[in-house]
């Protein structure tokens, strides 16, 4: 019954500290994940977001990388949706639904009860979210911060 509650508590401060990062990252970072980029992978109607198209099979970007099983990935360089806004850049598709998961899922990493945190990203640098990270682990979260 106890380690019941403690994952609840535990998906509750995850989902409540993905909230605070996004809030950081929409006020306060100038989108510096997407200006290096990362490899993610991604569905057809997310690239199709980043890339503002419906049909993303005429993309000949070299951001975008088509496997043979049909999926998609984004590769290393400043992302797409990248826009600058009063000379900051930011995500155009932040409220968008079909932002790929692996965007909505940075910096922070779920599996099973292990929690990974990018150490790149300004808002864990920042130190704000201690009491958070402080909760993953009470509530039994291993948790780790990724240099």
């Amino acid at each position: 019954m106890l380690a019941e509650q403690n994952a609840r508590n535990l998906e509750k401060v995850i989902w409540r500290l993905r909230e605070k990062v996004s809030e950081f990252c929409l006020d306060r970072c100038s989108g510096e994940c997407c200006r290096w980029g990362y490899n993610i992978d991604v569905s057809e109607k997310e690239a199709g977001a980043i890339f503002g198209v419906l049909d993303v099979g005429g993309i000949e970007d070299s951001r975008l990388d088509y496997s043979c099983e049909g999926e998609f990935e984004l590769v290393l360089g400043p992302c797409p949706a990248l826009v600058s806004v009063n000379g900051r850049h930011k995500c155009g598709i932040h409220s968008d639904s079909d932002r790929p998961k692996g965007c909505r899922d940075y910096p922070i990493f779920v599996e099973d009860k292990k929690v990974l945190f990018d150490n790149r990203c300004s808002a864990i640098c920042s130190g704000e979210f201690r009491d958070e990270i402080g909760l993953l682990e009470y509530y039994g979260a291993m948790v780790e911060i990724k240099k």
